[in-house]
């Protein structure tokens, strides 16, 4: 979405991939283990990876998975933009350097609102950045389809039509943005 805004989780499957994360975070969460909540966030990353490589076939370039400080997060955003102009700010982002594709999550962001949240909203920041890793050439717009369905499939949930059409309108302001300054280096964005 256009200004980082949180999606809400309606109703979703108890016995389902979401409530089983949201049981094991809720446990890390009582223990109040740091490490633990970073362990189970890399673990969701893989699950989500694995999740990709066996629906939809893909295959991943060499990733390495940052989860960083929100202060550490814009300090990069602000280096980008020196080296790329203006890109829209996002909670995830994904660039090669070398052969290495580092997926890099503002994790403070993202860790906020209830343990259902967190966690959905991580997934699909994973999941986007993933399916654009395997994907680098297409566009935001084209690949949108796959990243909605990508995410009712893991997460076991349907995501509202308005949903989709915010990703939509936002995947056409970052093509817009890309087209005009008709860059040659690969840098995907995104958001929910």
């Amino acid at each position: 979405m256009t200004d980082n805004k949180e999606f809400e989780i309606g109703e979703y499957p108890k016995d389902g991939r979401l409530a089983k994360y949201e049981r094991e975070l809720l446990i890390i969460l009582k223990a109040q283990d740091k490490e633990g909540i970073i362990t189970f966030s890399q673990r969701i990353f893989s699950d989500c990876m694995e999740y990709l490589k066996t629906t939809l076939n893909i295959s991943f370039p060499n990733l390495v998975l940052n989860l960083i400080n929100h202060k550490e997060y814009t300090e990069l955003f602000d280096r980008l933009d020196m080296l790329f102009g203006f890109i829209p700010r996002t909670k995830a982002i994904i660039f090669r350097l070398g052969s290495i594709v580092n997926v890099c999550i503002d994790f403070d962001s993202h860790f906020k609102g209830k343990p259902s949240q967190f966690i959905a909203n991580l997934c699909v920041s994973y999941i986007e950045e993933l399916i654009h890793s395997a994907n680098p050439l297409k566009s935001e717009t084209q690949i949108q389809e796959v990243v909605c369905s990508a995410i009712e499939g893991f997460l076991e949930i349907k995501l509202p039509d308005c949903v989709k059409e915010e990703r939509l309108k936002y995947a056409k302001t970052c093509d817009e943005i890309k087209h005009k300054s008709n860059s040659s280096t690969t840098l995907e964005t995104s958001t929910f």
